[in-house]
């Protein structure tokens, strides 16, 4: 019986860690969305904020005289400067610290949605374990170190 009351004190630990995680994200996307839409400079406009099971997705559409999205232009090096920056950023701020630590804790990447009024397409999917694992392309991280991690951000 003992094991038993254990277990499930153990699961309901669980369960409001998990919820209080999941509060975290769902505080940061209704403050975005409550910003939304919102002019990012160069034609590009972040329009809305999604929460999903799997992953968090940010909605921007471009200006269709600058841009011309395109799946093809997604390159690794490209989602290790997302992640780079958004690591770089949670050292200076707090809310993207825990942004990020609850996405890591849940498991859940970001999408980054482009799009057009003429129907150009592109997202970027950051995986969760990109954060918690990241090693940046040499190419991409002259002046940068050759790997950072969440743990590096929090000490």
């Amino acid at each position: 019986m003992k094991k038993l009351l254990l277990f499930f004190a153990v699961v309901a630990l669980l369960t409001s860690c998990n919820s209080a995680t999941e509060a975290t994200i769902e505080a940061s996307v209704f403050v975005a969305n409550q910003k939304c839409p919102m002019s990012l400079g160069n034609g590009l406009t972040l329009t809305k904020v999604e929460n999903d099971s799997n992953y968090i997705m940010y909605y921007y559409e471009g200006d269709s005289d600058l841009y011309e999205f395109s799946n093809d232009l997604v390159t690794e090096d490209m989602k290790n400067g997302i992640v780079y920056e958004l690591l770089s950023q949670a050292k200076r701020d707090a809310a993207t610290l825990q942004l990020i630590d609850a996405l890591t804790q849940l498991h859940k990447g970001i999408i980054y949605h482009y799009y057009t009024s003429e129907g150009s397409v592109m997202d970027v999917v950051i995986e969760s374990d990109r954060f918690s694992n990241v090693e940046l392309a040499e190419e991409e991280t002259v002046g940068f170190p050759d790997e950072i991690t969440l743990e590096d951000i929090v000490e």
